[in-house]
C-alpha cells in the first residue's frame, strides 16, 4: 500500500464553508457533476474518483472562497494533500489555484512548503497561484469544462475542478 491514498475521508476532513463562484452560476445539477466536496458521501467520493481518473498532463483547478470564510487556509490545505497524492501517482498533472484574494492565511508557510516539495514558483512547478483580478472567477461552463476569470474575462480549461 502506498504511503498516501487518496480517499474520500481525507478531502471530507476539511471544511468549507462559501461558494466563490458567482452567486446562480452553479446549480444542484452542476455539482452533482464538479463537486464543492464539504459534504462527506456522493461529492466526496465523486471528487476522488474525478483525481484517480485524470488523464496525464490534465489540469486541476481550485477556486479558494473570498474572505471572511470559516476555515481561511483549507483550500491550501486541500491543494498540499492534492499535490501529495499527484505527486506519488500522477506527476505530470497541474493544480491551478484561481484566488480573488492577494494573500491568503499562512501563505509564507505554504508557499514555501509548495517550493520545496512541488517547485513551487519554478517553470516545472505543480501548484500554480493566480492572484486577485487574474484569479477572480466571473462565471462556469460545467459543460465544457471552463471557467471564465479575470477582467478580461480570459477561459481556462479544467479536466478536474473543485468549487468551493
Amino acid at each position: 500500500m502506498a504511503p498516501f491514498e487518496l480517499e474520500s475521508r481525507h478531502l471530507s476532513a476539511i471544511p468549507i464553508a462559501i461558494c466563490s463562484f458567482p452567486e446562480g452560476s452553479l446549480g444542484e445539477s452542476d455539482t452533482a457533476m464538479k463537486p464543492h466536496a464539504w459534504q462527506v458521501g456522493a461529492q466526496t467520493t465523486l471528487l476522488k474518483n474525478q483525481l484517480s481518473n485524470l488523464r496525464e498532463g490534465g489540469t486541476f483547478v481550485i477556486c479558494p472562497p473570498p474572505n471572511p470564510f470559516r476555515c481561511p487556509p483549507g483550500s491550501y490545505e486541500r491543494v498540499s494533500m492534492i499535490a501529495h497524492y499527484f505527486k506519488q501517482h500522477k506527476p505530470k498533472l497541474k493544480i491551478l489555484i484561481l484566488d480573488a484574494k492577494s494573500k491568503f492565511s499562512k501563505q509564507k508557510l505554504f508557499q514555501h512548503g509548495w517550493q520545496k516539495h512541488y517547485g513551487f514558483g519554478t517553470e516545472n512547478s505543480l501548484i500554480e497561484w493566480v492572484a486577485e483580478r487574474d484569479g477572480y472567477v466571473n462565471s462556469v461552463d460545467v459543460k465544457n469544462c471552463s471557467i471564465n476569470v479575470g477582467d478580461l474575462e480570459n477561459s481556462v480549461k479544467a479536466d478536474v475542478s473543485l468549487c468551493e
